[in-house]
């Protein structure tokens, strides 16, 4: 049995970003699979049927979608988002130098602004 929009949606009232985000994605998997036809056989066999399965992730969808946009609206999302167009302005600036002059602009903005030179080095180690 599937559950009504509202209650699907109050189990995702405090979700982060990144779980809203993957549910939004397993919806439309799920949703893309049933229009292509490629689900596994298995799933025809099962109550609720597969139609009914992606009709209420419709609903489901409109849900998630409208608690990804609450979230993304969040300061500390805005905040990231142009911290990472600041990170990425450093790097493209750091590749127009040979290495010995990196290594000093890298000393600079330790010392200018240590916060930001931790952010760099730590998502230019991950990137």
């Amino acid at each position: 049995m599937m559950v009504n929009p509202k209650s699907y949606r109050s189990k995702y009232e405090n979700a982060g970003l990144d779980e809203l985000l993957s549910e939004r994605d397993r919806l439309i998997k799920f949703m893309h699979k049933y229009e292509n036809h490629k689900l596994p056989d298995a799933f025809y066999l099962v109550d609720p049927n597969p139609e009914v399965i992606y009709f209420s992730n419709m609903d489901y969808l409109t849900e998630i979608c409208d608690l990804i946009k609450i979230r993304m609206r969040d300061d500390d999302f805005y905040y990231k988002s142009s911290q990472i167009i600041i990170l990425r302005d450093i790097d493209s600036e750091l590749s127009k130098l040979d290495l010995n002059e990196q290594k000093e602009a890298l000393e600079k903005l330790k010392i200018d602004d240590k916060k930001l030179y931790d952010e760099f080095t730590e998502w230019k180690k991950n990137k």
